[in-house]
């Protein structure tokens, strides 16, 4: 994996179908364990896209839409 810093690290531990809440919305993925300092969890972008999300930069935020394309109430 390659951070946005441009480092480069290897996974050596795996977490394999772990469910979690984000903001009440119940998932399950296969985690990748991984010291990342200040950061609790890295998403990645086929997550984001699975949960149609939208992402909000300014506000640090993420929103999730339904089938409607509307905010899911989380």
């Amino acid at each position: 994996m390659q951070f946005p810093t441009g480092t480069k690290k290897r996974f050596h531990h795996w977490v394999r179908s772990c469910s979690f809440e984000l903001n009440g919305m119940p998932t399950t993925k296969h985690l990748n364990v991984q010291s990342l300092g200040s950061y609790s969890m890295i998403l990645g972008v086929d997550w984001l896209y699975l949960h149609k999300t939208k992402v909000d930069f300014c506000d640090k935020a993420i929103k999730c839409l339904d089938d409607n394309e509307e905010n899911k109430i989380l």
